[in-house]
């Protein structure tokens, strides 16, 4: 961590660029007044919104009394090599809360694990040991990227792959304990490579009173 002149080593490092985005500039007005109440040895100072005045103007004369410049900002030296760092640093007390939702309690990852009796897909969630799940955004995000072995892999590999027989004459699923089909009688079967949604879609769609075949193109 970097340290002042006098050794003081400050205990968390704000970056700037999260400000403007969240409106958050009271914070530096807040330090600004704490460094000039503090160098006073004022242990409580108001400075709402319901106190009237001008809170800029009267931080930069209260700064400038107290022997600091009119930002606030202290020479630091650099942690690891010990130089000094070219750019003046703003550093002032304030007061914060401890953020609920911290990463180390949110990262995880899985290879495989728990998956829905259903649809054979992975589960969602990090405590039932779920997997980051590929929504239709990311999916299109894939599709348009070009990314087609990835979203292979993502929506088929690390999914619900599933490996189904069907007829290759009349194009339907035929059962791999049968050696023909049992609706045209041939046994000119292949395996296929699928998702298992889909042959719930199939077996949704066959309740309908709708067949759905398949004629997959055999590659010499």
């Amino acid at each position: 961590m970097p340290f002042c002149a006098d050794g003081m080593i400050p205990d968390l490092i704000l970056n700037p660029c999260a400000l403007p985005s969240r409106m958050t500039l009271s914070q530096i007005l807040e330090g600004a007044h704490s460094i000039a109440a503090l160098s006073r040895g004022i242990s409580q100072v108001n400075k709402t919104a319901w106190c009237g005045g001008n809170y800029v103007e009267e931080a930069i004369e209260e700064l400038k009394a107290v022997g600091y410049s009119h930002e606030g900002t202290r020479i630091m030296f650099d942690g690891t090599t010990g130089l000094k760092m070219e750019t003046p640093i703003f550093i002032a007390p304030a007061f914060y809360h401890r953020l609920k939702h911290l990463v180390a309690d949110k990262i995880y990852s899985r290879s495989v694990g728990s998956v829905k009796a259903i649809t054979r897909q992975p589960l969602s969630g990090r405590s039932s040991n779920g997997a980051l799940r590929l929504g239709e955004m990311e999916l299109s995000c894939l599709s348009a990227h070009g990314a087609s072995s990835m979203l292979v892999d993502k929506a088929l590999e690390c999914s619900d792959k599933y490996t189904m027989v069907i007829c290759s004459t009349c194009g339907n699923i035929v059962n791999s304990q049968r050696d023909s089909c049992a609706i045209c009688g041939t046994s000119c079967t292949v395996r296929v490579v699928i998702p298992y949604v889909f042959k719930l879609l199939m077996h949704n769609m066959a309740a309908l009173g709708v067949t759905t075949k398949m004629f997959p193109k055999i590659s010499a």
